[in-house]
């Protein structure tokens, strides 16, 4: 079975590796201000929060770190003033689901 995502618009996107997970850590880690992972390659909660609680206690050296406010949407990578960036592309992007990092 092809696992199928439909985009905002009504199209439908069949990624080419179904099983394939990227996480990507967004926002200065180790400084202050929002920061987290976003799981590309699903819109699964169940699935993506896991990894993204594993990655985020990896990340920080912390194994209190959580992850939350979780919030899916279309990801894809691409330059912001020639820095590398997430953006958000409903139109071109992949499934994901983006994390904040909590250290209680």
């Amino acid at each position: 079975m092809t696992t199928q995502y439909t985009r905002p618009n009504g199209k439908t996107y069949r990624p080419r590796n179904p099983d394939q997970r990227l996480l990507i850590p967004y926002g200065d880690i180790a400084g202050p201000g929002p920061h987290g992972v976003i799981v590309i390659g699903t819109h699964d909660p169940a699935d993506a929060h896991p990894r993204a609680v594993g990655f985020l206690q990896w990340i920080t050296g912390e194994p209190t770190a959580r992850a939350s406010e979780p919030l899916p949407g279309w990801y894809r990578t691409g330059y912001n003033r020639s820095d590398r960036a997430i953006i958000p592309d409903e139109i071109h992007g992949r499934p994901g689901i983006a994390y904040t990092c909590h250290i209680p």
